[in-house]
Parts: C-alpha cells; structure tokens; sequence
C-alpha cells in the first residue's frame, strides 16, 4: 500500500512531513443507512479518548485541510447530538489521519501510521443497480489490504441476512476473483454487523458478552494484541457459524468465499450503543461498542502486508514482449517494496534493467540483458547476499509468461528455494516444481503481496 493511493482520494494529504510513515487504507462498504458514517464518528471517539489514559503517546492528527474540515464536521455533529449525514453520490466522504503508537502485535515498535479512511455512498453497492460499481472504488477495494463490508440485520428494508451475500457476490465480482486455483493465498474481507445493539438478544451469549465489555479497558497497560485478535478471531468464528446456522444464504456465502480465495472474517459492533431518535442522540449516553475492532482487524493484516523485517527482495519480470499486465504488477509489486525498503532490484526482462536502493553494481549493467535467462541474475544476488557463508540469502519474485531457457540450471541454483513464481497461465505454473502462483491482472497483486511478506516471516 503506498501513500500515492491515499492522496489520489484525498487531493491536498501532504506526505512530506511523514515520511517515516506506514500508508494504510480502509475501504467502507456498503448499503445506504447501514451504519458507515455513524461508525466512522464512534470510531474517532474512541481512539480520541485512547491518549493519555490508555495509551501513551497516542495522537490521531488530520492530514490536509479536506480532512481537518470533515474531521471537524464529523466532531461538531457528535457535540450537537447529532449522526452524521450518509454520503452520496458525488460526494465521497473521504479522510486520511495520521495515528501514532497504535499497538500492534510487532513488539516494541512506536508506529506511525497514514491512514486513509475511504467512504463510498452506498447506492453503488446495490444489487438491483444498472450500473456497475465504479472502476475508481474497485481501484480503492484492490489496494486495500482488507476491505470492510457493513451490514445491519435490523434494517427496515435491506437489512434481512439473506440480503448481505448479494452485494457481497456484487462486490467479488467486480474485484474480478475467478475462484477455486486461483492462487494458494487467501485475500482477507471483513463483515461489519452494525447496528449490534439492536439485535443483541439474538446473538450467542459469548457474543453478547463481548459485544457489551468495555473495549477501552481492555487498552489499558499490558494490552496484549495477539490475545486480542484470538479472541476477535474466536468471535469472527462463532458469528460465522451462528448465521450460517440461521441462514441458508449465509451459509452459501461462506462456502462461495472459500473457493473464491477470500478469508472472510466477522466483527459486529454498534456506533452508538443505543437507539437514534430522529437521527438524534445523546452525546452524554453515546457509547460506542467495539467499534475499535475493524480497525485492529485492519492493522493486523497490514501488519502482515507489510512488516519492517530485514532483508531485501529482487523483484524479476520476464516478459517476452513485456505484456501490459505483467508490467504493471511488476511497477506495483516494485513500488509496494521500495515504500518500506524491502526492494533491492527490479529487473524487466527483455526490454530493460532499473536498478535501485542502491545495489546497481550488484547487477548486470543497462547496456546488457538476459530476456529468457535468469541465472545471470541469480549469480550475482546469489554472491550478494553472501549465501556461501550460511546467512539467509533474500527472497526472489519472478513475474513471467513463459519459462525461462535455463530452468533446469535454474532448479539447481543455490537461491532456487528463495524463488517465488508468478504466472499468467496454470499451466505455465504447472511446470514448476513449487511456491507458485496464479497472476492474472492487477488484482491479484495483494495475494502476491502477502506471500511475500509470508516468506519473509517464515525467515
């Protein structure tokens, strides 16, 4: 995820006073009047409330004037008793903040991170629409590490169970996800039950329980994150099988993300912890109820996306005539690394050589090029990272559209084991031995991103 996707939407976010920064980004989806624009106030309550009390050195700042604006909106609506208005078309809600020290299961480490909140109006997410979800959202849903789907059982209208998986399917669709074979890596997405107060007599009692915990207590020193997601997990689990029992569709719906390559999560949480009388609450009796745990859930695939670990990645793209898609994931792949220093070189084929952080000597120089061998390249990195002398030598991701000649030699190369594949077609794949994966277009760069990082955890 980089900061370049979050000033798209957001257009005056100045990043250079935060370099040190983490980019990451949370897509709200969802049918009108399901509870985005509510939970995102509940939301800012709450981590506002988390400094000094729970959280030392805890700041949640405004990035840009468009969001110090809605910032200020969204603050001075809640001090009125008052929820906000839904958003609509034409008018995107969209905001970036800057949090600090917000824990994460990575010990030890005070981060800063850029967040950019994107809100769509719900109308684009109907299923009896004519028109298709717009390319730019679905751009926002891709780059998103995991999206979150809002959902309130007790709506009037859309708000029966048997209506989420719908636009759930809707919303899959448009990401472009084939199914089944896709790759061995699961993309996560989260169900927000909102409004959870409202059917809470309905939930399990373990859920219940959760749902009515003061979640700011639990932040007190010695919160332990992993114990935290266990539990969110645990809960995850027990709402899907709870509504899966209940309802048929749901049941399908679960099943489909499974072959879908989707790792489908559940939180449920209420924004005000009461009912809203003509819009109106009472800001003294506001409460929120685990509104924080979207965001946890957020934080803990991001911290998967993109961990400081060491160590370094050669990015290879060999393309025989430099295919349009597998340029493109390449640059994405390539600038994903580079925003948190993993990347050491990026390599396109038959077509050009660019090097960077610093390594150019490490590699063949521009006027030379291998566009159908790899091991040219692997000999030099193999030397690189010292792997003679029994340290761990760097992970390699080779994006190609056909084998490279010397695959044999390849095979019994010393950095064969630290090579991931990526290819268009399953049979090209097929022919390799391991760690390979499926790449048919763009949207399957967050799959690849998160085996990356895998590997690198693995270290």
């Amino acid at each position: 995820m980089s900061k370049e996707v979050i000033s798209k939407f957001i257009n005056d976010c100045n990043l250079s006073p935060i370099p040190e920064s983490e980019a990451m980004t949370v897509v709200t989806l969802g049918l009108p009047e399901h509870g985005k624009s509510s939970y995102k106030v509940a939301l800012f309550k709450q981590l506002q409330a988390l400094a000094p009390r729970y959280i030392p050195n805890f700041a949640l700042i405004p990035q840009g004037s468009e969001s110090l604006a809605r910032w200020s909106h969204l603050k001075d609506r809640l001090d009125q008793g008052l929820l906000p208005a839904p958003t609509e078309e034409g008018d995107e809600q969209h905001l970036a903040v800057l949090l600090s020290n917000l824990p994460s299961h990575l010990a030890g480490r005070n981060i800063r991170r850029l967040v950019g909140f994107l809100d769509f109006p719900g109308e684009y997410f109907q299923s009896g629409r004519e028109q298709p979800i717009p390319d730019h959202v679905m751009a926002a849903v891709g780059n998103c590490p995991m999206p979150w789907l809002f959902f309130r059982t007790d709506h009037p209208t859309t708000g029966r169970p048997k209506d989420l998986p719908p636009v759930f399917q809707r919303i899959v669709q448009a990401l472009g996800m084939p199914g089944a074979g896709r790759s061995s890596q699961r993309r996560p997405f989260l169900i927000v039950l909102s409004c959870g107060d409202r059917f809470l007599d309905k939930l399990p009692a373990s859920v219940q329980q959760y749902l009515r915990e003061d979640e700011l207590s639990e932040l007190q020193t010695g919160f332990d994150v992993a114990e935290y997601m266990q539990r969110a997990e645990a809960i995850s689990q027990e709402l899907a099988s709870f509504l899966s029992e209940k309802f048929s569709d749901i049941a399908i719906m679960v099943n489909s993300a499974k072959t879908q390559g989707i790792d489908l999560k559940f939180c449920v949480c209420s924004a005000t912890g009461g009912i809203a009388n003509g819009g109106k609450v009472d800001p003294k009796s506001f409460r929120p109820m685990r509104v924080l745990a979207p965001l946890f859930w957020s934080v803990y695939f991001q911290c998967d996306f993109a961990p400081k670990r060491p160590g370094k990645v050669a990015v290879v793209v060999q393309a025989d005539k430099a295919k349009p898609k597998i340029e493109i994931l390449g640059e994405q792949l390539s600038t994903y690394l580079s925003s948190f220093g993993l990347k050491q070189a990026y390599y396109m084929g038959n077509v050009r050589t660019q090097m960077g952080d610093g390594v150019g000597s490490h590699l063949p120089p521009l006027n030379r090029s291998f566009p159908h061998l790899l091991c040219p390249l692997l000999d030099p990195l193999c030397h690189r990272n010292g792997f003679s002398g029994g340290q761990r030598p760097d992970l390699i991701v080779v994006l190609l559209d056909r084998l490279p000649f010397d695959y044999e030699d390849v095979k019994r190369h010393p950095l064969a084991t630290r090579i991931l594949w990526c290819g268009t077609e399953l049979d090209l794949l097929n022919q390799l031995d391991e760690n390979r994966m499926v790449v048919r277009d763009a949207n399957d760069f967050p799959a690849v991103q998160n085996e990356v990082v895998r590997l690198l955890s693995r270290d």
